[in-house]
C-alpha cells in the first residue's frame, strides 16, 4: 500500500467516524427530549413530588406573593411630590399632578357643576312633604338640603344654619362638614333619629356650639335597590352595587362621595356670599375615608380635617368590603401619603372605635352574590405606625405640629377641641357663642319612606351616570385607538405595540419579568396507546426563601409563583421532528383533566368534549395549563390583593404563560413558531388577554394564533350594565371587573392586538354568556379590521346550534389550516 493511499484511507476513516459521531450526537441532542416509553418523567426535568393538587399550591403561592408585595409597598411609597418645597412652583406643580392622579383612581366624576346651587327645605326643588319632619332649633335652623354635583348627580343631606347668620352676615364664619359612616344617616348625626350615642352626634354637638354644619348622606349600606326588577335583586349593599356599576367605567362610590362633599362646600359658600367660610371636616368610618380623600383631592376646599376610626395602614384593605377597593392606590397613596397632600393644613387622627361591619348576610328572595369583607376598628399599633409616617411628611413639609393623634377615652372630645382650635387659628369663630339649644318638642324622626326615597335617588343617579358612560365610551375608545391606521398589516401591527403597553400597564397590570431558570419538574400521569401525559410545573417567580431547586419545593408553605399543567405527547413523534403545539385552556373552576377526560357521563366532558385528548390524537402536541381561576373566594381574593398595586389576576397568568412558552420552545420536538392558544369560557377570557400580550418576538416565543370559545362578546356592557341579566353586576364573580376598561379597550380592541396573527371565535347559539347580537356586534369590528388590512381569512367566527361548550368543528379546521398540520 502506498503512502498516499494510506493517508487517504486514514482521512476517509476519520471523516466517516466524524460523520457517525455527528449523527449520533445530533440524534441524541434532537431526540433527547422525547421521553422513553417507560419514562416516569420528561427528560431534563426533576421528578415532581407535589402532594396536593396543582391549583391549590398555585393559588396559595400567588396569594402569599401578593400579600408580600402589599406589605413591601409601604416602604416603597415616599410622596415624591414633597421633593420640592410645598411653597415652590415646582412643589405646587408636583402636588397638583398627584391630586389629579388621586382623583382619577377614585373615579372622581368630572366635570362637576360649574355653579353648585344649594336648595334648603322649603325652597328650591324640595317639596313640602320633605320639610314636614323637621323643626327649628331655638336659634339654629336644621333643614334637609340638596345641591347639584354634576349634571346627573346631586348631593343630599342636612344643614344647620344659625338664624343670626341670615340676619347679620359675619366676615369669617366656620363651616364644618360632618361626614357620617356609611351605615349612619345625617338625621342620626343631628340626634333626630336614634342610632348614634350622644357623644358621637357630631352634627348636633357642633350645631349647639353655633357652627354652620353640613352633613351629607353617603351612599349607604342598605340593599333595597341593589338590583333591577326585570333581572333580580341581590344582597349587595348600595355601595357595592354602585361600585360594580362604575368600576369598569372608571367610576367609584368614593369618587362620587368626594365630589358631593366638595360641591356641597361650594354650594354653602354660594349661599352666604357675604361671609368668608372657613371649612373643616370631620368624618367617621367610611366618612373618615371620604374626608381624607376629599381633603387630599382639593388643595383649598377644606382647611382642617379630622378622621375618626379610619386612618391606618392599608396593606390589608383586601379584607374589607369591596367598595373600598381602589385600583393602583398603594403604588403611591397610603393614608400617610394622602396626609402629605393635606399638609400644611391641620390633620387630626382620632383612633376611637368606629362602626364595625360584618360579612354580608343572606337576604330572603335575593341572590347571595355580595363579595366578602368586614370592617374592624384599626389596631392602635397600625394607626400609630401610619401616623408616624404622616408626621414625617409633615416634618418634611415644614409643619411638624400640623398633624395630631388622639386616642383613648377622651379622644372624641379632644378631636372636637382640636377642630375648634384649628378654626380659631384661621380667624373663624361660631356665629352664636353661648348657645343653649334644645330640640323643638314637635320634631319627629324621618319616615322610612323618606329615607328610602333619598337612598333610591342616590343609587338611581349613579346608575344613570354610569349608563351614560357605558353607551358613550365606545367614542372614547375610538378616539384613543385612532392612531392605528388600517393601511398594511405590518404598519397596523407596529402601531399596536403602544396600545399593547397601554393595556398591560393600565387594567391588566405588570409583574416583574423574572426570567428565571425553568426548574421544570414532571411526572407521568397518562399512558395510552396513542399518547403520554406528564404533569409539569415551571418556576415563574420563586419564593424568597427556601431551596426552590429541591424536587419537593412546591410542598413548602410558600411555593412561589409557578406555572403548571399537563403536557400530552403523541407517541408517533419522530426524531428531529418539530410539531405544532395547542395550548388548551380550561374555564372557571376547571382543571387540565377536565379537558382531557373521555368519560362522557361527566359534566366536564359535556363542556370540553375531551378537546385536549382529541387534539393530541390529531397529532398536535397539547399543553393543558392549570390556571389559578379555581377555588372560589380563595382565587377571587387574589384580585383584591392585587388591585391596590395596579395588578390583576392576569398579571400573574400572563407571566405564567410567558415562562411556559419559553419552556415549550426549548423542547426539541416543539416548533416555536407554531404554538397556538385555544380557550373556553374563562379560558376564552384568557384568549383575548394572553396571546395579545405575548406576540412572537426575536427574543421571546409567543402565540401564533388564538381561539376564543364561549366568552367573546360586548364585554363592557356585560360588566357594567345595570339592566341586563347577562351582566356581572348581578352575579357572584366579584373579581371579574377591570378598572376603567370601558374607556381603554373592549374585546375588539384587544383582538386588534393579535394582528396579523389569526384569531377565531367559537359561539354556541344557546350560550348564556351573552346574546348573539352582542357577540356579532363586537366581532364585526374585528372582522372589519382584518378585511381592511387584506387578511380576511385570518379572522373567523363559527356559530353552532349548541350550549356553552366546545363544538370542535370549525376551530379544529382553523388549527389545522393555520398551524400547517394535516387533518387525520
Amino acid at each position: 500500500m502506498s503512502y498516499r493511499l494510506a493517508i487517504r484511507l486514514w482521512l476517509a476513516s476519520e471523516c466517516i467516524a466524524a460523520i457517525v459521531m455527528l449523527f449520533v450526537w445530533t440524534q441524541r441532542t434532537d431526540a433527547s427530549d422525547i421521553p422513553a416509553q417507560n419514562a416516569k418523567t420528561l427528560p431534563r426535568t426533576q421528578e415532581l413530588q407535589l402532594a396536593e393538587p396543582l391549583d391549590v399550591a398555585m393559588v396559595r403561592g400567588i396569594s402569599l406573593f401578593a400579600e408580600r408585595e402589599l406589605n413591601n409597598s409601604q416602604a416603597q411609597r415616599n410622596a415624591p411630590w414633597l421633593a420640592h418645597s410645598i411653597n415652590s412652583q415646582e412643589g405646587q406643580a408636583d402636588r397638583d399632578a398627584a391630586r389629579k392622579e388621586w382623583k382619577e383612581i377614585i373615579g372622581f366624576p368630572e366635570p362637576l357643576s360649574s355653579v353648585p346651587q344649594l336648595s334648603i327645605a322649603g325652597s328650591g326643588a324640595l317639596s313640602a312633604e320633605h320639610t314636614a319632619p323637621w323643626a327649628d332649633y331655638i336659634v339654629t335652623v336644621v333643614s334637609t338640603c340638596q345641591w347639584n354635583t354634576t349634571d346627573r348627580i346631586t348631593g343630599r343631606g342636612m344643614i344647620a344654619v344659625p338664624k343670626q347668620l341670615r340676619l347679620e352676615p359675619k366676615k369669617t364664619v366656620p363651616l364644618i362638614v360632618v361626614i357620617p359612616d356609611a351605615n349612619q344617616t345625617p338625621e342620626q348625626c343631628f340626634g333626630i333619629q336614634p342610632g348614634i350615642p350622644d357623644d358621637q352626634q357630631y352634627a348636633k354637638i357642633l350645631a349647639l356650639q353655633g357652627y354652620v354644619v353640613l352633613c351629607p348622606a353617603l351612599i349607604d349600606l342598605n340593599s333595597d335597590f341593589s338590583g333591577h326588577p326585570a333581572v333580580r335583586f341581590t344582597n349587595q349593599t348600595h355601595r357595592e352595587f354602585t361600585y360594580r356599576l362604575g368600576f369598569e367605567l372608571g367610576r367609584h362610590p368614593i369618587g362620587y362621595d368626594v365630589a358631593k362633599v366638595l360641591t356641597g362646600i361650594q354650594a354653602v359658600q354660594r349661599e352666604f356670599p357675604a361671609s368668608e367660610l372657613k371649612v373643616a371636616a370631620i368624618g367617621t368610618g367610611e366618612g373618615g375615608l371620604v374626608a381624607l380623600a376629599a381633603a387630599a383631592a382639593d388643595a383649598e376646599a377644606i382647611q382642617a380635617v379630622a378622621i375618626r376610626g379610619y386612618f391606618s395602614e392599608r396593606n390589608r384593605v383586601w379584607e374589607e368590603p369591596i367598595y373600598r377597593n381602589i385600583y393602583g392606590q398603594l403604588k403611591k397613596f397610603g393614608d400617610a401619603e394622602l396626609a402629605s397632600l393635606i399638609a400644611p393644613r391641620r390633620l387630626i387622627v382620632d383612633a376611637s372605635n368606629a362602626a364595625e361591619i360584618d360579612p354580608p348576610k343572606e337576604i330572603p328572595n335575593r341572590a347571595t352574590v355580595a363579595a366578602p369583607g368586614v370592617i374592624r376598628t384599626p389596631q392602635l399599633d397600625a394607626v400609630k405606625r401610619e401616623f408616624a409616617r404622616a408626621q414625617a411628611y409633615y416634618q418634611k413639609a415644614g409643619v411638624p405640629d400640623g398633624v395630631l393623634l388622639t386616642s383613648g377615652d377622651s379622644a372624641e372630645s379632644h378631636t372636637i377641641d382640636s377642630l375648634n382650635d384649628s378654626l380659631k387659628k384661621l380667624g373663624a369663630s361660631p356665629v352664636v357663642t353661648e348657645v343653649a339649644i334644645t330640640l323643638a318638642p314637635t320634631i319627629v324622626p324621618p319616615s322610612d319612606e323618606y329615607l328610602k326615597a333619598r337612598s333610591k335617588t342616590q343609587v338611581d343617579e349613579i346608575n344613570d351616570d354610569c349608563y351614560r358612560i357605558l353607551h358613550s365610551c365606545h367614542h372614547t375608545r375610538r378616539e384613543l385607538w385612532s392612531k392605528a391606521k388600517l393601511t398594511t398589516p405590518e404598519e397596523f401591527s407596529k402601531s399596536m405595540d403602544e396600545y399593547r403597553n397601554l393595556v398591560h400597564d393600565t387594567f391588566i397590570g405588570r409583574l416583574p419579568n423574572a426570567n428565571v431558570p425553568h426548574n421544570a419538574r414532571s411526572r407521568k400521569v397518562i399512558d395510552t396507546p396513542t399518547h403520554s401525559g406528564f404533569e409539569i410545573t415551571i418556576d415563574v417567580i420563586p419564593a424568597p426563601s427556601g431551596d426552590t431547586k429541591a424536587a419537593d419545593a412546591l410542598n413548602q408553605a410558600d411555593p412561589g409563583i409557578f406555572a403548571g399543567g399537563v403536557l400530552l405527547l403523541p407517541k408517533d413523534l419522530k426524531p428531529n421532528e418539530k410539531r405544532p403545539v395547542v395550548v388548551f385552556q380550561h374555564g372557571l373552576e376547571g382543571t387540565p383533566n377536565d379537558t382531557i377526560t373521555e368519560d362522557q357521563s361527566t359534566r366536564q366532558w359535556k363542556a370540553y368534549q375531551a378537546a385536549s385528548t382529541e387534539l393530541v390524537k390529531r397529532g398536535f402536541i397539547v399543553y393543558a395549563p392549570q390556571n389559578p381561576f379555581r377555588g372560589f373566594d380563595n382565587f377571587r381574593v387574589l384580585q383584591r390583593k392585587s388591585n391596590p398595586l395596579g395588578r390583576s389576576l392576569f398579571s400573574y397568568i400572563i407571566e405564567q404563560h410567558r415562562q411556559t412558552l419559553r419552556w415549550l420552545a426549548d423542547q426539541s420536538y416543539v416548533d416555536p413558531a407554531r404554538i397556538a392558544f385555544y380557550g373556553i369560557s374563562y379560558g376564552g377570557k384568557s384568549a383575548v388577554r394572553i396571546p395579545p400580550m405575548l406576540p412572537p418576538t426575536a427574543d421571546q416565543p409567543g402565540y401564533c394564533l388564538s381561539i376564543c370559545s364561549a366568552d367573546f362578546n360586548e364585554w363592557i356592557l356585560k360588566n357594567a350594565s345595570g339592566e341586563d341579566r347577562y351582566s356581572y353586576v348581578f352575579h357572584g364573580e366579584y373579581e371579574i371587573f377591570e378598572w376603567n376598561m370601558g374607556n381603554i379597550a373592549n374585546y375588539a380592541e384587544l383582538t386588534w392586538l393579535m394582528v396579523p396573527r389569526p384569531f377565531m371565535v367559537e359561539r354556541g347559539l344557546d350560550d348564556g354568556v351573552a346574546p348573539d347580537e352582542w357577540v356579532a356586534y363586537e366581532f364585526a369590528k374585528v372582522q372589519r379590521a382584518y378585511m381592511k388590512l387584506g387578511i380576511r381569512d385570518l379572522a373567523e367566527i363559527e356559530y353552532f346550534d349548541g350550549p356553552h361548550a366546545i363544538h370542535g368543528v370549525g376551530t379544529y379546521k382553523f388549527l389545522h389550516k393555520h398551524l400547517n398540520w394535516p387533518e387525520r
